[in-house]
């Protein structure tokens, strides 16, 4: 695009090679090379990340339907005004209210210790860094919901938040007010 507007440039002020702004055109062209490469690298990550989320959404709930066999009621994509909670499981066992988060992981090697996700009751340990924000955000909802099924049939209902960390091998050292666990387990 830039090289078009510099041979228009020149062709309509009838400009010499040496007397056209050849520099202006080459420095125009490199900027706009780097400012849309690093727009496509971010567009690609986003793209990534929410691909891979959708990804993991799939995998929790196909592996929640099996529980349906089981006389489970299972309901996926519950609205809930300004959020919404990923998956409900009824069943024999109580209620459930399950937020699915995908994290990406490292490309290769490092064995299982590089996919693994350490759970000490309060916090997230990923190898690299750790998070409390997808725990905070499972017990809030099953808060929620939990209030919402109580008004609704009158009777105390308890919901349990659980957080399934599809792809993650998880350690889990302590219990916390919210289980995590691999959508596979």
């Amino acid at each position: 695009m830039v090289s078009t507007m510099y041979f228009a440039d020149m062709w309509a002020r009838e400009l010499t090679l040496a007397t056209s702004r050849w520099l202006f055109y080459a420095l125009l062209g490199v900027i706009c090379s780097i400012y849309f490469s690093v727009q496509a690298v971010t567009f690609g990550n986003r793209r990534r990340k929410l691909l891979q989320a959708v990804d993991a959404e799939l995998v929790v709930a196909q592996e929640l339907e099996v529980l349906r066999s089981l006389g489970c009621q299972i309901f996926h994509d519950l609205q809930c005004g300004e959020f919404n909670i990923d998956h409900v499981v009824v069943g024999k066992g109580g209620v459930f209210a399950v937020e699915t988060k995908s994290r990406l992981k490292p490309e290769k090697g490092g064995g299982k210790e590089a996919v693994s996700v350490r759970y000490d009751g309060k916090a997230l340990h990923f190898p690299g860094w750790v998070e409390t924000k997808p725990l905070q955000q499972a017990e809030r909802q099953a808060r929620w919901l939990e209030q919402k099924l109580s008004k609704a049939t009158g009777e105390v209902v308890k919901v349990r938040g659980v957080l399934a960390l599809p792809g993650w091998f998880v350690d889990r050292q302590a219990r916390g007010d919210v289980s995590v666990t691999n959508p596979k387990k």
